[in-house]
């Protein structure tokens, strides 16, 4: 078995009192799409901070790329990485062709080198079109697409892509996908954090699922899936929730009621027909089947609602 292309051992990283990264431990396997997923504020840009050496730890046991320790050799460790941060930021005034360029010098590669592959580089993220364009005129998507092909100029072994769609129109954020999955084919371990469960869910091999600064649960996305929620389950909606509540308890169905309206009941295992029975003549908006998704999986561990979670974010930093 191959040795990891990134080991993470114990990452803890504190704000004054906050506890940012709480004793995280993690690897990425060459050629992997590992997605850090979390609400706002969960850490997900701090552990990319301390782990590409942007910010320091306050205790780690070692973070490891390829076998060479970054403390040991943290020049020798950024020309083995790519870092596509969440804030754009792009040379505005300089073109799609200058800006790779200068990223590619910066990075201590050779001219002729680095003009080869911005050429080819410019294919592949499909700017061909516009070499030449200043990158301030850039549609949000195609600034997204410079922004990792910087990343990919220095050649490396792992990239890390921090939130890489958000702000973006469903259109840009797919397309954007469809380049993340064509660096795989190539090879390049990706690691990734985003807030978008269906993000993670398309993209990545394994899921990694942070809260309050520790890493939750972590696994294949349909392995989370199976091992918190079950297979299927019942959406249920109702302004009646209370007595739709009180008949479900006496019946012993597997349930969690999500909001005042909203209740999830699983492993019905057949009991479709007696639950019909059961609903007659309750005030019932929605019953529909659904399949599982990493959101129901936080709500299971957490059992707060992933989107009620960003609503407290939101109110902390607002």
């Amino acid at each position: 078995m191959s040795r990891p292309i990134l080991e993470v051992k114990h990452l803890t990283k504190y704000y004054a009192d906050v506890n940012a990264v709480d004793d995280i431990s993690f690897e990425v396997a060459k050629g992997e799409i590992v997605a850090l997923l979390g609400p706002n504020g969960a850490g997900k840009t701090t552990t990319i901070r301390c782990i590409t050496s942007l910010s320091e730890p306050d205790s780690t046991n070692s973070v490891i790329f390829d076998g060479i320790d970054l403390q040991d050799n943290i020049a020798k460790v950024r020309h083995m990485i790519g870092v596509c941060p969440q804030e754009l930021n792009l040379y505005k005034e300089c073109t799609v062709m200058e800006n790779l360029q200068l990223q590619g010098y910066l990075s201590g590669r050779d001219k002729e080198d680095v003009a080869v592959d911005a050429k080819k580089l410019i294919k592949i993220i499909g700017l061909e079109e516009k070499i030449d364009t200043f990158a301030k005129n850039l549609s949000g998507g195609m600034k997204r697409k410079l922004q990792i092909g910087r990343a990919l100029i220095s050649s490396p072994k792992i990239i890390f892509l921090d939130e890489p769609t958000v702000g973006l129109s469903p259109e840009a954020r797919i397309d954007i996908w469809e380049y993340i999955r064509s660096l795989k084919q190539q090879g390049i371990s990706i690691f990734l954090t985003t807030h978008y469960m269906e993000e993670a869910d398309t993209l990545a091999d394994r899921v990694l699922i942070m809260d309050n600064g520790k890493i939750i649960a972590s696994g294949d996305p349909e392995d989370l899936k199976d091992r918190y929620t079950g297979k299927n389950q019942v959406q249920l909606r109702s302004s009646e929730i209370e007595e739709v509540t009180r008949l479900l308890e006496n019946e012993d169905y597997d349930f969690k009621q999500v909001n005042p309206e909203l209740i999830l009941i699983q492993g019905l295992n057949g009991r479709f027909p007696d639950l019909f029975k059961l609903l007659e003549g309750r005030d019932i908006k929605e019953l529909t089947i659904k399949k599982p998704s990493l959101e129901d999986v936080f709500l299971e561990i957490t059992g707060t609602a992933f989107e009620d979670r960003e609503d407290q974010q939101m109110e902390v930093i607002a």
